[in-house]
């Protein structure tokens, strides 16, 4: 499998992500737990990709984050343990796709490591704050979660799992979707970490500029243009397909 930059993409952010890929700039790459998209041949080209267009990658694993996705999903098992395992599991992935070890260009970083940081905090206290304080971040955010947590779903409700577990298992998972809106509030506390982290990046990496890799457009954009308060100059994003 072999995917590329999706070029041509208009505004700030993606201006700013192109300049820095075309000087061999830092990367900020995330292997995410419970997303459906890092599969072993994707994890590759998006890896790969990664190291050709950087000169310097900061892969991060947002496994604490993901407990909220978790809990908005109703998974009853040990959350923490859960999302541990699956980001232990992908830095695992990763490491074997390079005969065991990733290239010295590469750091890993924990959201343990991460939440440790004071930029971080200073951030994730000031990104809690402008959700409650301006609407349309809000409803971005909640759009968001939504958006994520409609797609645990439709991972869930599937013709293999009806014949795995029943007609009760699918039932009890589309019930789920009647209470959306306070599993959207249990899950918007995700977005608002992975962006109190990339805006705290910068400084927690000593780098001037970083730009964002994803596999697909979302609100991180507007997010770095500043549509919800100020543009993030230091950021950027590639999108990757």
């Amino acid at each position: 499998m072999t995917i590329d930059v999706m070029c041509g993409l208009r505004g700030p952010a993606y201006e700013t992500g192109y300049d820095i890929i075309n000087n061999k700039g830092v990367g900020l790459v995330p292997l995410c737990p419970g997303n459906g998209y890092f599969k072993r041949d994707r994890v590759a080209a998006f890896l790969d990709i990664a190291d050709c267009l950087f000169d310097r990658i900061e892969l991060f694993i947002p496994d604490t984050p993901t407990e909220h996705t978790y809990r908005a999903i109703g998974i009853s098992k040990p959350i923490a343990a859960k999302a541990r395992l699956e980001g232990n599991r992908l830095i695992n992935m990763a490491k074997k796709l390079y005969s065991g070890e990733l290239p010295k260009k590469f750091t890993v970083h924990r959201w343990p490591e991460i939440e440790q940081h004071p930029e971080y905090q200073k951030q994730l206290a000031y990104h809690h704050a402008l959700y409650q304080s301006n609407a349309a971040f809000r409803r971005a955010v909640q759009s968001e979660t939504q958006h994520v947590l409609m797609g645990q779903f439709r991972q869930r409700l599937t013709l293999d799992r009806l014949r795995r577990f029943g007609p009760g298992y699918i039932a009890r998972q589309a019930g789920k979707l009647l209470t959306l809106p306070k599993r959207i509030e249990i899950g918007t506390p995700y977005t608002l970490e992975e962006f109190a982290f990339v805006t705290a990046a910068p400084e927690m990496f000593n780098a001037d500029r970083l730009a964002y890799q994803y596999y697909q457009k979302w609100i991180m954009d507007k997010f770095i243009a500043g549509d919800y308060d100020q543009p993030r100059t230091n950021l950027g994003m590639v999108i990757v397909k």
